[in-house]
């Protein structure tokens, strides 16, 4: 695994593990303020889900080089080399969850100022 993959599931896994505590709080205390906060950490959960589910399907599938390969000089010359969709699928990803990760860290700010 590269530093960029590792470094891709530390995040994600910090933005699972911090999303926990927003929801057992809504379950315990059902104030409308907590729901509200849940619905939208629930949402960011789902958008960390769809990013971590392609993720995967690009690691497992590397489409490096993969229109060279398969078609030859012709297609070569109308797309050029593809670019490592692995890796860019990790930069942005990366970058898309630790924002999520910020999201998560103000939301749990404001249930414990309360």
């Amino acid at each position: 695994m590269s530093a960029a993959a590792s470094f891709f599931w530390v995040v994600a896994a910090t933005k699972v593990l911090l999303s926990v505590p927003i929801q057992i709080g809504a379950a315990r205390k059902r104030t409308p303020e907590r729901l509200k906060m849940a619905l939208g950490q629930r949402k960011d959960d789902w958008l960390a889900m769809a990013v971590m589910v392609v993720a995967l399907v690009c690691d497992e599938y590397p489409l490096t080089g993969w229109m060279y390969l398969k078609i030859k000089s012709a297609m070569y010359e109308l797309f050029g080399f593809t670019p490592n969709v692995a890796g860019w699928t990790y930069l942005f990803g990366t970058v898309l969850l630790a924002w999520l990760v910020q999201r998560t860290m103000l939301r749990l700010r404001c249930i414990q100022s309360r």
